[in-house]
């Protein structure tokens, strides 16, 4: 699963002429380093209770006539850490999270965390993203075209009046397909020769990922049956995952 809320932004080119793309300085390589944190799996380890944990607790239970309320804790706190090591001293965090019954029992915490690691990513493709006011004859379009880095690693260059891509033996290599109304069903493929792809990844060592990432928010306009309706499930929903490219190619992955 990918950590966080973001993903690595695609770069776009506002000031390259289609007919640039991909041999011309104006069209460059990936200008910012981009990384990614996934989430491998979970761990636990032993953590042992700090010894004036033990202390405190113990001084708790002893009988006093005195009201038990913050101030005496507080007290009890600050004598306790006065003959401790700093390590073994109590802070806030220590307090706010006190052991169960049966972490002391066995004299440590079973502590769970996660584990990440932090990725160098490539993004395949880039936006050309010309503007209409740049030419009075060229209106304003956006294109998702194949990385420089592709393109010039693979020999790849523009088909005339088009954002496809013919490889050096003038065969379809790329293809750019939108489709839908923009900023509501808006779809945007671009597709690579696999031959192409799997050469690339093997002369540049590296291997392809597909994130696939999306969030579901259920809205009714009728509030008391959604109310009753509801609480069963979950009305919003986020979906997030990895896949390897190894994994769709041999198994013809399909999403649940």
């Amino acid at each position: 699963m990918v950590a966080g809320r973001s993903l690595p932004e695609i770069e776009d080119d506002i000031y390259t002429f289609a007919g640039e793309i991909p041999w011309c300085e104006t069209f460059p390589y990936t200008k910012y380093p981009k990384t990614i944190t996934i989430l491998l799996g979970k761990a636990k380890r032993n953590v042992p209770i700090k010894k004036g944990l033990i202390l405190l607790i113990e001084a708790l239970q002893k009988p006093h006539k005195k009201n038990k309320g913050v101030n005496y804790i507080s007290a009890i706190v600050k004598k306790i850490n006065s003959k401790l090591s700093k390590e073994d001293q109590l802070n806030h965090e220590d307090l706010r999270n006190i052991p169960k019954e049966e972490d002391f029992q066995r004299g440590y915490i079973i502590q769970e965390s996660k584990r990440f690691e932090t990725f160098n990513v490539e993004v395949a493709i880039r936006n050309f993203g010309w503007e209409s006011y740049h030419s009075a004859v060229n209106y304003g379009q956006n294109a998702y075209v194949p990385s420089k880095e592709l393109a010039v690693n693979l020999e790849l260059y523009i088909k005339p009046q088009s954002f496809d891509m013919l490889d050096k033996n003038g065969q379809p290599a790329s293809i750019t397909v939108q489709w839908g109304q923009p900023w509501h069903t808006r779809h945007i493929l671009v597709y690579l020769r696999k031959d192409l792809f799997d050469e690339y990844l093997k002369r540049n060592n590296k291997q392809f990922v597909w994130i696939v990432w999306g969030e579901r928010r259920c809205i009714l306009k009728d509030d008391d049956w959604g109310r009753k309706h509801l609480r069963k499930f979950k009305s919003y929903q986020v979906y997030k995952t990895v896949i390897p490219y190894s994994k769709m190619v041999k198994t013809k992955y399909k999403l649940k």
